[in-house]
Parts: structure tokens; C-alpha cells; sequence
């Protein structure tokens, strides 16, 4: 495929939907694709919040998984699941 103009379309929509995760994770996933990783943290990290007050556990969990594959899964599922907790708890 056109990575390239995938990647300008993503960084474009983004910029209008600044708050859509489907954008947002279309965007992270197409980074990592690319094998620009360092890209992709850097944008994972700057719209977890976004994930967050989207209650996007489900791309949140993915994404954070490809970025970080290093971390044991057990970790990783109980960061999650603390994650996913605190949330429903600040909506409560």
C-alpha cells in the first residue's frame, strides 16, 4: 500500500477529530506499521487521556500492547485492569 499518503491522511484527520480514537488508533497502528515506533509512543502517550475519557479500555489495551511487548502479560493485564477501574470509578 501507500504508506505515505495513509500517513498524510491520518495526520490530517487528525488535526479535525482530534478526540476520535478511531482516528487516533488508525494513526498509532499505521506508525507502527511503518516501523516509526518512536512516532507512535509519542502519540500514544500524548492522547491517553483521550483513550481515557472515550472508555476505549479495548484500543487502549491493544495499542499499549504493541507498544510496549516487552512487558509480561500478566503485568500488563493487571495495569489494565487498575486502569480500566479507575476509570469506572471517576465516572461514578
Amino acid at each position: 500500500g501507500n504508506y505515505e499518503e495513509a500517513l498524510s491522511f491520518y495526520k490530517n484527520i487528525v488535526k479535525y477529530h482530534p478526540v476520535d480514537t478511531r482516528f487516533l488508533s488508525g494513526y498509532i497502528r499505521l506508525s507502527i506499521k511503518t516501523g516509526n515506533i518512536a512516532e507512535a509512543r509519542n502519540i500514544f502517550e500524548r492522547t491517553k487521556n483521550i483513550f481515557k475519557k472515550a472508555k476505549a479500555v479495548d484500543q487502549y489495551n491493544s495499542l499499549g500492547k504493541q507498544l510496549h511487548p516487552e512487558k509480561s502479560s500478566n503485568s500488563s493485564t493487571v495495569a489494565w485492569t487498575q486502569w480500566a477501574y479507575l476509570t469506572i470509578k471517576e465516572v461514578s
